[in-house]
């Protein structure tokens, strides 16, 4: 997993390292910006075999360092994950998650008109487990992952809405929650 992450990286800069030149000139003072999105959590690998689709919502807030070629955003980010084991489990349950973290996202300015996004997240996550045969409820704290790709349209100068696909990792200990996002997201500069 940590591989798939490190190669994704890897390759979105590799794309843009050819404008070295470029790259170290900041075009504009950083901005504040604020933004939101939410999507679905569909469960990847074996977890797909006891889990249903579940809903996710995000908040962001960052700084955004502008140059030439490319924006990067550097910040926080927060959010509520919402998912449930089928009914078919033995002891069914389900999860609220909520994840707080470091968030970076680099973006890119081609001269396009969209723009394409990556963006990484790494934190810890707060997590409630509740059965729903005998009313338990338990809470744990967990490393928490995300990586996301996509593509976005600049509606102004201060606002963007995109599409993204994220992958969102919580290491429990035994599975390891894997929920492939798919979701939309508005931002606002300020």
């Amino acid at each position: 997993m940590k591989r798939i992450f490190v190669i994704l990286i890897m390759i979105f800069l590799l794309a843009i390292s050819g404008y070295t030149e470029n790259v170290m000139y900041q075009a504009k003072d950083a901005t504040f910006y604020i933004s939101a999105s939410g999507g679905v959590s569909l469960p990847f690998g074996e977890l797909s075999t006891i889990m249903e689709t579940g809903y996710t919502v995000r908040t962001y807030g960052a700084y955004l360092f502008q140059f030439d070629l490319f924006d990067l955003g550097l910040g926080g980010m927060t959010g509520f994950d919402y998912f449930s084991t089928r009914e078919s489990v033995p002891s069914p349950y389900f999860i609220i998650a909520i994840p707080v973290a470091a968030h970076a996202q680099i973006s890119s300015k081609f001269g396009l008109p969209f723009r394409l996004f990556a963006e990484v997240n790494a934190g810890a996550s707060i997590n409630t487990l509740f059965f729903q045969n005998d009313s338990t409820v338990l809470n744990s704290f967990r490393i928490f992952l995300q990586v996301a790709f996509g593509v976005g349209n600049d509606v102004s100068d201060l606002f963007n809405i995109a599409q993204f696909v994220g992958l969102t990792v919580i290491f429990f200990e035994d599975p390891v929650y894997v929920m492939l996002n798919p979701g939309l997201r508005i931002e606002v500069k300020f």
